[in-house]
């Protein structure tokens, strides 16, 4: 009875461990696949640029979007996948936009007393924002994806 007992207790631990290195299911029930890069204007990274993946067959897919750190990488989050999982497999038109503060703005009263409000302004190229006009195009494979990601200004 008791070498019962162990073995059923190693071949718990057993399982445990070989569970450990398990993939996390995506509760939403959608297959994504990890996406990361750099975004860059000229070839310099971009700090607080927002990239969005967005499926170049309307309902063939969803959005996947990501903000860049200051070394302009990037890794994309699906709308309805676990933070960082990527994005789905297939084709898809990249947007890029970066608001920064243009100007400050009149106070303005609110219930609560001011506020102070901040007019803002893409700093990219018009284009790389609207799906319809970007340039940027990418396909999202099966397993890790490096998409590095070139804004041109002119």
């Amino acid at each position: 009875m008791n070498r019962v007992i162990r073995v059923s207790f190693y071949f718990a631990v057993l399982f445990a461990f070989i569970c450990m290195g398990c993939e996390k299911p995506n509760p939403y029930g959608i297959e994504t696949h990890y996406v990361e890069g750099q975004v860059t204007l000229d070839g310099k990274p971009i700090e607080d640029a927002v990239v969005s993946f967005v499926p170049k067959t309307p309902g063939a897919g969803e959005d996947a979007s990501g903000r860049s750190k200051a070394n302009g990488s990037y890794k994309l989050s699906s709308l309805r996948g676990l933070p960082e999982s990527g994005a789905m497999e297939g084709e898809y038109v990249i947007t890029v936009y970066k608001n920064e503060k243009v100007d400050l703005a009149v106070p303005q009263k609110t219930l609560d007393g001011e506020a102070i409000t901040f007019e803002m302004k893409n700093i990219m190229p018009p284009d790389y924002k609207n799906p319809a006009k970007s340039p940027l195009k990418a396909t999202v494979v099966r397993g890790k994806n490096k998409i590095n990601i070139e804004v041109k200004s002119k």
